[in-house]
């Protein structure tokens, strides 16, 4: 017999040993909420469930589960912390040429077209290759015969570049991001406040499109306050 989706949910949090209070110190779900949704009083909203498949990698709409794979998992995380839509996914992913139903299949770096492929994914979204599992130790292993000495330089220059200057898109930060968004307003995306620059400060941002929230944050919050040291 199929589970009710409120019994699914206390399970995964159960399974995680994780109270309702420490999920809401987590999420800034209600913990009056969280109670509410696993007893069955309240159908639980698509935001919550969207959060528990995805923070704890198991996928459990229409009542039932499984899990993610490494690409579909991040792909879905960074989609919901942006408030795209999946018609905006799909534009993002065809500027690359990519198809972005396929990109969910993907189970492992088969060859080099597909380090390549996803390589453009991080870039185009500003992701560390790592975020999806993607290390320089997948162009090292001595047996991969499909690399050449100059497209593994290649690579392994590009990975080491957007490591450096990417986003770490992993279950921390999107837990993060969703805190915020409980806390604040519904449609809070990470940057949302430099968005409201100034046109002469939005300059400034612009030339730093790989920086933190925090960094970037950080800079608003000074030109913000010499805007209104300008004006007394």
């Amino acid at each position: 017999m199929a589970k009710l989706i409120n019994e699914i949910l206390l399970e995964i949090r159960k399974s995680h040993k994780l109270s309702r209070k420490g999920l809401e110190n987590l999420s800034a779900f209600k913990e009056r909420t969280i109670a509410s949704y696993e007893r069955g009083e309240r159908e639980p909203s698509k935001e919550y469930i969207r959060f528990m498949s995805l923070y704890f990698n198991l996928r459990v709409e229409d009542n039932a589960k499984y899990f993610y794979n490494e690409f579909e998992k991040v792909i879905l995380m960074y989609q919901d912390i942006y408030n795209y839509d999946e018609r905006k996914m799909i534009q993002i992913f065809n500027e690359e040429n990519i198809n972005y139903f396929k990109i969910f299949k993907r189970q492992s770096y088969k060859n080099f077209r597909d380090i390549a492929q996803i390589l453009k994914i991080c870039e185009k979204l500003k992701l560390k290759p790592s975020s999806f599992g993607l290390t320089t130790k997948h162009i090292d292993v001595k047996n991969i015969s499909f690399f050449t000495d100059e497209n593994r330089q290649e690579i392994e220059e590009k990975i080491k570049k957007m490591e450096e200057i990417g986003l770490f898109l992993d279950k921390s930060y999107y837990a993060s991001i969703i805190k915020r968004r409980n806390q604040q307003i519904k449609t809070y995306t990470p940057n949302q406040e430099i968005k409201e620059l100034p046109k002469k400060y939005q300059a400034i941002v612009d030339l730093l499109p790989y920086a933190s929230d925090k960094f970037l944050e950080d800079i608003y919050k000074k030109l913000k306050t010499m805007k209104e040291i300008q004006t007394i």
